[in-house]
């Protein structure tokens, strides 16, 4: 089982912070994300990527949009470094931010550059976190605004997705490769 709960705080100048964690230790992640949404629609996202809960720390990246524009670092380096296509959509790998991604594929007419943060192949630390370009499309089923189809990424066959009157993702179903049958509901930490 994996669990991904999120909490979301925002301050008195309207800043707004979200932190979230995937915790699927049974089949060897942790990711934690802490994410900062700056007033001026500037965006910043620290992650942390380890092999289990209470194993070491394998990796940590930042991502930063701004101005339209997306930019990310890894240690040992601190510099950003822009990345292109500079129309694409980033989509910071938690559930939380699921609804964003739909809305952004939506309003593209059905198709999008999504990138995330590569996690396919935790063994190749090198590669963990890098940009990860693919394009997904999206298919609302119901013509409601609340039911969609999605492919593309790491849904070779359609992922259906459910978003409530917030536009937030409530609900959703895959198939993985292997041919096994995925539900996953998502609610808010407590």
């Amino acid at each position: 089982m994996a669990r991904e709960p999120w909490c979301v705080e925002t301050d008195e100048d309207g800043i707004k912070r979200i932190s979230s964690h995937r915790d699927a230790t049974n089949f060897g992640v942790w990711l934690e994300l802490n994410a900062v949404l700056y007033c001026d629609g500037t965006c910043a996202y620290d992650f942390c990527f380890k092999a289990t809960q209470t194993g070491p720390e394998l990796k940590s990246a930042r991502y930063v949009v701004k101005d339209g524009r997306l930019f990310w670092a890894a240690p040992p380096t601190k510099d950003l470094i822009q990345m292109v296509p500079p129309d694409a959509h980033f989509f910071p790998l938690m559930r939380y931010f699921t609804g964003n991604m739909v809305r952004a594929i939506a309003k593209a007419g059905g198709a999008k550059t999504i990138i995330v943060p590569d996690i396919r192949n935790v063994a190749d630390l090198s590669n963990t976190f890098k940009p990860l370009a693919s394009e997904r499309r999206l298919v609302d089923v119901h013509a409601d605004a609340k039911t969609f189809d999605l492919t593309g990424g790491a849904y070779d066959a359609p992922a259906r997705l459910y978003l409530n009157e917030a536009g937030q993702l409530t609900h959703y179903g895959f198939t993985d490769p292997a041919g096994h049958q995925w539900t996953c509901d998502l609610e808010a930490a407590t």
